[in-house]
């Protein structure tokens, strides 16, 4: 259940160890009224990458978090 950022796709990691599209957030921003990123959330015991909105005050998410390196968590 590992999630990463892959640019600005977020990823998670199958039982096959393969990565998959979870959510690209260039595809959600174009469906939307507002940029996304994605990043690394850890709130309330959930943690994972996932696209958040460029806005998001870094307060309440981990979205200085941004990379393109694997980090345990949940899915979002």
């Amino acid at each position: 259940m590992s999630t990463r950022c892959a640019g600005n796709v977020a990823e998670i990691c199958n039982g096959d160890g393969n990565w998959q599209t979870l959510a690209d957030c260039d595809a959600v921003s174009e469906h939307s009224s507002t940029a996304f990123t994605c990043a690394y959330v850890n709130e309330e015991g959930v943690a994972g990458h996932t696209c958040l909105p460029a806005t998001v005050d870094a307060g309440t998410f981990d979205a200085g978090t941004v990379d393109a390196g694997a980090e345990e968590g949940g899915v979002l």
